[in-house]
């Protein structure tokens, strides 16, 4: 048997797992309460409704069929700027940061909403950067 996927919740308690409407898989007690969510452990792909927090870090995949690390990563630093960086994968660094919101000190929370506006937002819910001015149509990529 070849293990594919493992996350960190020991499997005493877990009483079932879904998939829900907003593409989170969770695993969850009897008693509803989640143990694990997909959307706090961020790997190539956000979601709307899906948050990430100071420390969450989108990685690109190497190509469509390969799921490896690739060179880009998207991620709210502890600092709290948003930033996306070309990574030199092998060594393990930023090579580039092509983007970033400067927001050093106050970003918190990067949100991708269900209407797929995406912003920043400081710890005391402000909006600090409108990532996404003008909208799309979530039925059209959704």
């Amino acid at each position: 048997m070849h293990q594919v996927w493992a996350n960190n919740v020991t499997a005493s308690g877990v009483n079932y797992a879904s998939m829900l409407n907003t593409g989170n898989f969770v695993l969850a007690r009897q008693d509803y309460v989640y143990l694990w969510e997909s959307f706090y452990s961020p790997t190539d792909t956000i979601l709307p409704t899906q948050v990430l927090n100071q420390g969450s870090i989108l990685v690109s995949r190497v190509s469509e069929t390969n799921y490896s690390n690739g060179n880009f990563q998207f991620l709210v630093q502890s600092d709290g700027d948003l930033v996306l960086s070309l990574v030199d994968v092998t060594h393990n660094f930023v090579r580039y940061k092509y983007w970033q919101s400067s927001t050093f000190g106050a970003g918190f929370q990067f949100f991708f909403n269900q209407s797929s506006t995406i912003y920043l937002m400081a710890r005391n819910g402000t909006i600090l950067d409108l990532i996404s001015r003008n909208p799309v149509s979530t039925t059209d990529f959704f």
